[in-house]
């Protein structure tokens, strides 16, 4: 989640910085710049909230779908190390064809790696949160209604 929220915290709130920048080199006077900077800061949260609630559907989705569905992450992941472990171990031994990876495959790696330990945490932590919160869009056997 953290690397999830770095690049989406981070890039908001760069874009929220740079506008507020052009804001003060455009707007002279004070409570103009501080009511378009807070219209921004809102924009952007907005559409983090927004694209929030994309990935919640989408797990939700995920979760109550197919095996398949349920089980990508894992299946990719274990390819990804079946690549690893041919490539580092396996055809060096044996002196079997092999191919360099490429850095674009590290990085891809990297990406599926914290995207699967992101949706692997939100998974086992979808139920507690979603335990005692009174969500109309789920279905709960124990849902208040009060």
């Amino acid at each position: 989640m953290k690397l999830l929220d770095k690049i989406l915290k981070g890039s908001a709130s760069e874009l929220v910085e740079n506008m507020g920048n052009a804001i003060d080199g455009i707007v002279t006077n004070d409570e103009e710049k501080l009511k378009a900077k807070n219209q921004l800061t809102q924009i952007a949260t907005d559409k983090l909230t927004e694209v929030a609630g994309f990935q919640k559907e989408v797990l939700l989705a995920e979760l109550n779908g197919t095996k398949l569905q349920r089980s990508w992450r894992p299946i990719v992941m274990l390819a990804f190390a079946s690549i690893v472990v041919y490539s580092k171990f396996i055809a060096p031994a044996f002196n079997l064809p092999n191919a360099e990876l490429e850095p674009d495959f590290w990085g891809l790696l990297e990406l599926g790696l914290g995207g699967y330990v992101i949706g692997r945490s939100l998974e086992k932590i979808t139920h507690k949160l979603t335990e005692n919160a009174d969500m109309t869009f789920l279905r709960k056997k124990h849902r208040n209604t009060n």
